[in-house]
């Protein structure tokens, strides 16, 4: 079921809505390794310090905090698309966390490595991003 891609990882092979789905998740993984790399480098861009490594200017110092807050924002979506990716493999992917409802296609569509279905999102967005019926 599986082929290798040459550095001994073998990449699943998926037909359908699985397939759909998988290739959904690897090309918001792509874009989103490319836009970590983007601002990694822009993050470490020392083209603005002295020879002390300190900003020459007020707003680089800015700049470099919100880069680096972003590239964290950045691994936690890729985190989460990775254990999406998990969840397919072993067909759990599409369920919702808490509920264990199937989640619309659409909100895989709009979110492929969506963990809760609609209404599920909502009840937590309310409560702090908590699933309230946990104590």
């Amino acid at each position: 079921m599986a082929k290798s891609n040459g550095n001994g990882k073998k990449i699943p092979r998926y037909t359908g809505i699985r397939k759909k789905y998988y290739d959904s998740l690897m090309k918001a993984r792509e874009q989103l390794t490319s836009r970590m790399n983007i601002r990694r480098e822009d993050a470490l861009n020392t083209e603005n310090l002295d020879k002390r490594g300190v900003p020459t200017h007020m707003a680089d110092s800015g700049n470099n905090e919100m880069e680096l807050h972003l590239l964290t924002e950045d691994g936690n979506v890729l985190e989460m698309i990775d254990l999406a990716l998990e969840r397919l493999a072993n067909g759990e992917y599409g369920n919702c966390q808490d509920c264990d409802d199937q989640i619309s296609e659409a909100r895989l569509e709009y979110r492929p490595y969506a963990l809760y279905c609609t209404k599920c999102k909502s009840i937590r967005e309310q409560n702090n991003g908590r699933n309230p019926n946990v104590g």
